[in-house]
């Protein structure tokens, strides 16, 4: 699914080191199978890896950058403009689910500007319930992440 994200967006094969650039985090931690490999802390160690990463493919981003859509560039800088903020505070508040549902709701504002229409707005409905229903999802994943095993466990049964 990264993958061919990251192809509809001109990357190309290079989808491992977009996605390291979108998290923040090397690609193993982005493949990893546990539902919490993404919302642990990071450490100091991870932070210089990262920079290491940074310097070594530099040449690389500098081209990711140059093919995406510049469009997509505003929505990267506003990740890390966010992600930054959310550190930083110490919030809780998941700016990614925020941005993403403002994001869906503009798309749908503008589409039916372009095309008005009851077939529009209900094709600018269902993304909207479908968005809906994967960030849900995502938060349920997300909270089941971080609770203790036994919580977990208790929770299934």
């Amino acid at each position: 699914m990264i993958r061919k994200k990251c192809i509809n967006m001109n990357v190309g094969n290079m989808y491992p080191l977009l996605a390291a650039m979108l998290t923040a985090r090397p690609w193993d931690d982005i493949v990893d199978e546990r539902l919490d490999s993404l919302s642990t802390k990071k450490g100091a160690n991870q932070d210089a890896k990262i920079a290491g990463y940074v310097e070594q493919y530099a040449s690389h981003i500098a081209d990711i950058l140059n093919r995406v859509p510049r469009e997509m560039l505003l929505l990267f800088k506003t990740n890390d403009c966010l992600r930054h903020a959310d550190r930083m505070l110490g919030t809780p508040i998941n700016t990614f689910i925020i941005t993403g549902r403002v994001c869906v709701r503009e798309l749908a504002a503008e589409r039916r500007r372009r095309f008005p229409g009851l077939r529009s707005f209900f094709a600018g409905l269902w993304r909207w319930l479908s968005l809906e229903v994967r960030m849900s999802l995502f938060q349920l994943a997300a909270a089941c992440a971080r609770r203790p095993a036994a919580v977990t466990s208790a929770v299934a049964s």
